[in-house]
């Protein structure tokens, strides 16, 4: 059964270039290390455009299963420095008063 984790928040406009490097920072180490990776079956970033709140970031991180995004990010991104490093940055540059965290699973 595939699963979704979907982070929505907003960057504030004089931290965009910032996040811009961090987003460019993590996509190089993704693909350095695909092996860190192997649960991850898809990562889409999306920007809102109409309705909700203009310009708010949405991430929907695809995974297989429950058991799939557990390993992810509980086994593996907790003891990898780098990435624990990318998400303390992460959590610096979003309005955390915007931020949102929810786990999806498919129905059909």
């Amino acid at each position: 059964m595939t699963v979704f984790l979907v982070e929505t928040y907003m960057i504030g406009p004089d931290k965009q270039a910032e996040f811009n490097l961090l987003l460019q920072r993590f996509s190089k180490y993704k693909a350095k290390h695909p092996e860190k990776f192997k649960e991850l079956k898809s990562l889409k970033r999306y920007v809102q455009f109409f309705g909700g709140m203009y310009g708010a970031r949405i991430d929907m991180w695809e995974f297989d299963s429950f058991t799939d995004y557990e390993n992810f990010f509980f086994a593996k991104w907790r003891k990898d420095k780098e990435l624990v490093k990318i998400e303390q940055e992460f959590l610096q540059l979003i309005d955390a008063t915007t931020y949102s965290i929810n786990v999806w699973n498919a129905v059909t």
